[in-house]
């Protein structure tokens, strides 16, 4: 089983991540960025402890784009913005609606002298 561990660094004004492979009961190893780019399962962890040093760490920007891109290629974007999309047009409408209603209800009351 894979996990993935995010925590701020603020260090570098982004995030610190760590990948973990884990086979249930067997030991945790932290995943290593190798010297082609390949993140691969590097260095056992004592039970109980975490890694000294994460994965990899991204800046801000650079996490945020990761994210998009990861969104994009996994389907989930499009998605997304659809939702977002109709979640805003149906506020406006609520909005809208519970405008005409209070004009109604104030308009409707009776007169008092």
């Amino acid at each position: 089983m894979i996990r993935v561990h995010i925590s701020g660094d603020f260090m570098i004004g982004g995030i610190s991540v760590g990948i973990m492979e884990t086979g249930g009961n067997g030991p945790r190893v932290i995943c290593r960025v190798n010297d082609q780019g390949v993140i691969m399962p590097n260095e056992v962890l004592a039970p109980g402890t975490g890694p000294a040093v994460p994965t990899f760490a991204l800046p801000d920007d650079m996490a945020r784009a990761l994210l998009e891109e990861l969104t994009r290629w996994y389907h989930a974007a499009e998605d997304t913005r659809a939702l977002r999309k109709d979640y805003d047009e149906e506020r406006r409408r609520v909005d809208r609606l519970t405008e005409a209603v209070i004009g109604i209800a104030w308009r409707s009351q009776p007169e008092t002298s």
